[in-house]
């Protein structure tokens, strides 16, 4: 998930507008924009901070964020508090599978004596 607070100063809505993507392997993704088919919006901020959040998942275990701004000469789009946060990954089955064979083990070695 990738949360932050966004600013413009032109809130026309035929402006370039701010763009939030990432860089993975050298592969430019798109996540957001103000004025961009195919992204998820931010929102115009009427020349005022607003907050955004969007939730998306990738395979890739190294990413580069990138921040944009679109906007004509004197039309600026603000990014500030950029938070970047995972979901935890489950602990893999192959470690229930193991614990499992350890106490099939010892269940086996007890039997024996």
């Amino acid at each position: 998930m990738i949360e932050f607070d966004y600013y413009s100063n032109d809130d026309s809505p035929n402006n370039g507008g701010g763009f939030i993507g990432l860089d993975l392997d050298g592969t430019h993704t798109w996540l957001m924009g103000n004025n961009y088919s195919g992204v998820a919006y931010i929102p115009l901020s009427n020349s005022q901070w607003v907050s955004v959040s969007h939730t998306f998942t990738t395979s890739y275990s190294q990413l580069s964020l990138m921040l944009e701004d679109f906007h004509a000469p004197g039309e600026n789009a603000y990014f500030d508090n950029i938070k970047l946060s995972t979901a935890p990954v489950p602990e893999p089955a192959t470690m229930l599978l193991f614990g499992i064979g350890l106490l099939g083990l010892a269940g086996v070695n007890r039997r024996k004596k």
